[in-house]
């Protein structure tokens, strides 16, 4: 079975935790808040056990300083396909302002789960202009790289630009998670 669909959609508890402790009381005359930190505590542990599964299938671009064309590409190696998997986080519910709609002028869309390639711009880095996904995958073996940059001795522009694309996903997972975990820490310490 093929990893995205073993992955389901856990239903979003958008309420912010409440400081109700986990008593007898509490389960008495405040049910709702109680439940609802349950729920919010299992919806927090789903989101940080898919953490590590998203991160090993969108992988990474690396290579090895000093050997020229040492490039290696782990995991999804297009533009589309991380633009797909984007959307499954977020749907998913690893959703932060960093992976939303306007971001730095990264993601011009009003919404994430109808956003389109045309919509996703990268670049602006090591000497590569600001450009969305069709541009980028329909140059990738026509742009030349800057010399001026020590990184095209290693990486082709489009790599570049794949690992960007990676690692804005990777670190806002791994962002999301570790908020996760603190909301989980307190939640432990009132007794969930």
């Amino acid at each position: 079975m093929h990893k995205k669909q073993k992955r389901i959609k856990q239903p979003q508890n958008n309420k912010k935790m409440e400081n109700y402790e986990k008593t007898l009381c509490n389960l008495l005359f405040h049910p709702r808040k109680v439940i609802a930190n349950f729920k919010l505590k299992q919806n927090n542990e789903f989101l940080i056990n898919l953490a590590p599964e998203f991160i090993d299938e969108i992988g990474e671009v690396t290579y090895i300083s000093g050997v020229y064309h040492s490039a290696k590409i782990t995991g999804i190696d297009s533009l589309p396909e991380l633009v797909r998997l984007h959307k499954e986080l977020w749907q998913t519910g690893f959703q932060n302002d960093a992976l939303g709609p306007y971001t730095n002028n990264n993601f011009r869309t009003a919404s994430i789960d109808t956003m389109v390639p045309t919509q996703v711009f990268l670049g602006g880095t090591q000497g590569l202009s600001l450009e969305n996904i069709p541009f980028w995958e329909s140059n990738k073996d026509n742009i030349k790289p800057n010399e001026e940059y020590p990184i095209y001795q290693y990486l082709t522009p489009y790599q570049v630009i794949l690992g960007q694309y990676k690692d804005i996903l990777t670190s806002n997972i791994l962002y999301i998670k570790r908020k996760l975990l603190q909301e989980n820490d307190r939640l432990k310490n009132l007794g969930y």
